[in-house]
């Protein structure tokens, strides 16, 4: 009859700490933080099992030390606090440095006898204990302490079920933190200028902060949520980031980039695109607008354009010749670019080279640019100075996106080494430097100077042809030996 007695009072302890644990699972769905979910878990296990003393602890923010955030019972357990991560630790009592370094449930049915001194026993009266690590993904959260009195028996199904208690306020401790994060993130990601957005595994929008819509023209991001990221771009340009950036984000896991846009209202704008690929399948899309960024860079082109050919008319004044020889080898280099399939980036660069490569001719006597007739050896190597003059007095300290001082230097060198000023050879000839120096030879061939007559159609041909791969580089080569065959280049 006894054993039956205590049987029945054995089911009634764990029906009563079943009753806890179901309290404690609601409240990690309610609870908002580590405090408020440690103090009513420790109200719950104190009033459904009777227990003489709770304490639970958890790490700090910081994730370094464990230290107790809430407790019921006759005495105070608070003062007291751990580091981590410790692996074998002296100083602390047994009990608390099994649960904690080593991740074990400890049971103590004497804590007296146990470990003398622990801050779990400072009555100094005889009674039973359980230390249960809170542990989340094998990662140590916490310590859940319970103790009762000695006469009061815990069996193998109440420790069960307080290792489960201790899982649910692991949980409970990783839940709020992560919802800390999400209320952080989403804090920041709705305070910033950019446009922030995340996909799921369909490529659908699950969440776009306010400036993302606001970027395409949306009023809420309601109206984007659920929707595939191509209905803001149009099919061709969509097709193009499939292929290029999408390619790349699950190849590499990001792509950075530049599209363009699709408003709601039809209208299209310049935007730099930056997409980070998550664990799930998903992906971060950041879009900024630089609309107002690109037309800084298109006025500020514009400045160097003007500024490029102020400079080359201010020569004109003293050698109409030269100015005009520049202004046709700038639009012909920019047309061999074209033809190599360059972007606008690239050929302004050789369109600015072209207006400025003979600039240092401006150093040089009008009576000798202009002379008609045969120059001396003499008045050749005056003129012949004008690449060093030009970059050293006049452009070196010009600060250009694009190597323009080089291809003013450079313009007379030669892949064979036979030019001037350096004698640069192969590779050591930019590629801007080969585009210039090939369409200065051939314009200058190709009109009347001063001192001579244009040459013919046929001996330009043959100086290209002789020239390429020699002298010139052969891709340009090339394409200016058909323009000139074609007749597309004008011969006075």
């Amino acid at each position: 009859m006894v054993g039956g007695e205590e049987k029945e009072i054995g089911l009634e302890r764990l029906n009563s700490l079943r009753k806890a644990v179901r309290k404690i699972n609601q409240l990690i769905v309610r609870s908002s933080a580590t405090k408020e979910l440690a103090r009513s878990a420790c109200a719950a296990l104190i009033e459904t099992r009777g227990y003489m003393d709770i304490a639970i602890s958890f790490r700090d923010q910081g994730g370094s030390t464990i230290s107790p955030v809430a407790h019921r019972g006759r005495h105070d357990r608070r003062n007291w606090e751990v580091e981590l991560p410790p692996e074998e630790d002296d100083s602390l009592p047994r009990c608390v440095e099994q649960a904690v370094c080593h991740k074990r449930q400890v049971l103590i049915e004497n804590t007296v006898d146990y470990c003398q001194g622990c801050f779990h026993c400072r009555h100094g009266k005889a009674h039973r204990s359980v230390l249960t690590p809170l542990t989340y993904k094998e990662k140590l959260v916490g310590v859940l302490f319970v103790c009762l009195r000695s006469e009061r028996s815990i069996d193998e199904g109440e420790l069960e079920l307080l290792k489960e208690v201790g899982d649910d306020l692991a949980l409970g401790w990783s839940n709020i933190l992560v919802e800390k994060q999400n209320r952080r993130r989403s804090i920041a990601m709705e305070s910033a200028v950019d446009g922030i957005a995340i996909l799921n595994e369909e490529e659908e929008y699950v969440y776009l902060n306010g400036a993302h819509a606001q970027i395409y023209g949306y009023d809420s991001s309601e109206e984007l949520v659920g929707k595939n990221w191509k209905v803001l771009y149009e099919e061709e340009e969509a097709e193009r980031i499939e292929r290029e950036g999408m390619s790349d984000l699950y190849r590499r896991g990001y792509w950075r980039g530049e599209a363009t846009g699709l408003r709601k209202d039809g209208t299209t704008f310049p935007q730099e695109v930056a997409l980070t690929a998550l664990e799930d399948g998903g992906l971060i899309c950041v879009v900024r607008d630089i609309t107002e960024r690109e037309r800084t860079a298109r006025q500020l082109q514009q400045s160097f354009v003007e500024l490029a050919e102020t400079t080359s008319r201010v020569l004109g004044v003293r050698d109409p010749y030269t100015q005009q020889h520049e202004q046709r080898v700038a639009e012909l280099a920019r047309e061999v670019g074209e033809r190599m399939e360059l972007d606008e980036e690239e050929l302004l660069g050789l369109y600015l080279g072209g207006m400025l490569h003979d600039i240092g001719k401006i150093a040089i006597p009008e009576t000798i640019l202009t002379k008609p007739g045969e120059l001396s050896d003499i008045e050749w190597d005056m003129i012949r100075s004008h690449p060093r003059r030009g970059h050293d007095e006049i452009l070196e300290e010009t600060d250009f996106p694009w190597p323009v001082a080089e291809m003013t230097l450079h313009h007379h060198e030669r892949l064979d080494g036979s030019g001037y000023p350096d004698g640069l050879e192969g590779e050591e000839l930019s590629f801007e430097v080969r585009v210039i120096g090939a369409c200065d030879v051939v314009e200058a061939m190709s009109t009347r100077r001063p001192y001579r007559a244009a040459r013919s159609k046929e001996r330009v041909l043959d100086v290209l042809g002789e020239g390429r791969g020699i002298k010139f580089d052969p891709q340009v080569t090339d394409i200016l030996f058909k323009m000139v065959e074609q007749g597309e280049i004008e011969f006075d």
